[in-house]
């Protein structure tokens, strides 16, 4: 019996801010997970994934430990406030964990009181038990993170000439984290593909195929409207966002703010 058990390490008993890491595999294709803080001196980090449009339309997982008497009322309190924060469509999938700790009619009870949320946030898609001692009990979640992925992708279109610029960006700024608009017009029209892509200088065009990217979670777009050709162009989102997290912990006024400067130094620092 024990050994249907499993030993978990090297797992880290406390989040700082967002952790973020990317993963590949066939089921879910290429995706960023960002692991949330849940203590309230990190609250004002989680902007930093509201406000992003790349990262707008995800899907949200709430864990929620049912042994605990005031599980619902967390659970409330973190549905309020995704409401409230994320200004798109989302999903999310609600995992009831410790659910070793309770009875079997407390998990019934405690999934009937969730269902009954649907009516008032009808952005829950799913609910799940977990059992952390159980390898298999994670498998109901990673069904319903396989089919809500597949579903997203479907519902984004990128056109031929977006794929096109991708396909560009990917070649002449390898292992850079940010660059301008500016550098992306000049890696254009230096590019065997200029010709395909036929964009030389700033237009509509162009500010379109990036919006797109932006839109389809590829690149974050930050355009700066009285500068346009200083607008920067983010190609790694979790680089990025670590550099945030970094600087806004590390800052010596201890605001949490991030100025330009020090970001943007941050950036081409580490390419």
């Amino acid at each position: 019996f024990i050994s249907r058990y499993i030993k978990v390490g090297g797992v880290e008993p406390c989040t700082s801010g967002i952790v973020p890491f990317d993963f590949k595999s066939k089921h879910f294709g290429s995706v960023t997970f960002y692991d949330f803080s849940g203590h309230r001196e990190y609250y004002s980090s989680h902007s930093n994934i509201f406000d992003n449009p790349a990262t707008q339309g995800g899907i949200f997982i709430l864990v929620t430990n049912i042994s605990e008497a005031s599980y619902f009322s967390s659970l409330l309190y973190w549905l309020k406030f995704l409401e409230s924060s994320a200004n798109t469509l989302y999903h999310i999938i609600v995992v009831c964990s410790h659910s070793d700790r309770v009875s079997s009619s407390c998990r019934k009870d405690c999934i009937t009181k969730i269902s009954n949320l649907i009516f008032n946030y009808p952005m829950i898609a799913g609910i799940s038990t977990l059992d952390c001692r159980y390898p298999s009990s994670t498998r109901e979640i990673k069904d319903m993170l396989k089919i809500f992925c597949q579903s997203m992708r479907e519902n984004i279109k990128v056109d031929y000439f977006s794929k096109l610029l991708l396909t560009i960006l990917s070649e002449f700024f390898k292992n850079k984290t940010l660059i301008t608009l500016s550098n992306v017009i000049h890696a254009i029209t230096t590019s065997i593909l200029s010709s395909i892509l036929q964009v030389d200088r700033l237009d509509d065009g162009l500010i379109k195929y990036l919006d797109t990217l932006n839109s389809s979670g590829h690149i974050l777009f930050m355009k700066n409207p009285k500068e346009m050709l200083n607008s920067w162009i983010i190609l790694s989102k979790a680089k990025f966002l670590s550099e945030v997290q970094t600087l806004q912990y590390n800052t010596s006024s201890n605001t949490g703010l991030v100025t330009y400067s020090q970001l943007k130094e941050a950036a081409n620092s580490k390419g």
